[in-house]
């Protein structure tokens, strides 16, 4: 099975495809782990913002908390 700190990049990454390939204009990146620092979340969310960039495409990318309300 693969590390936790593996699974966290691959979800990440997953969704950074999906986004591009469907033109999303936001991508809200959460964990579920309880372990998970903020400095952590940032640095993914730095990562995939670096990520989007570099293949052209103007997604915001952030980081959720639990109860966010996120109005379009």
């Amino acid at each position: 099975m693969l590390a936790k700190s593996t699974l966290v990049h691959s979800v990440a990454q997953e969704a950074i495809k999906l986004a591009l390939a469907a033109s999303v204009k936001k991508l809200a990146l959460c964990s579920h782990n309880p372990q998970c620092s903020n400095a952590v979340e940032e640095g993914i969310v730095e990562h995939t913002n670096l990520i989007i960039a570099i293949g052209g495409a103007s997604t915001i990318v952030f980081a959720t908390s639990g109860g966010l309300v996120i109005i379009a």
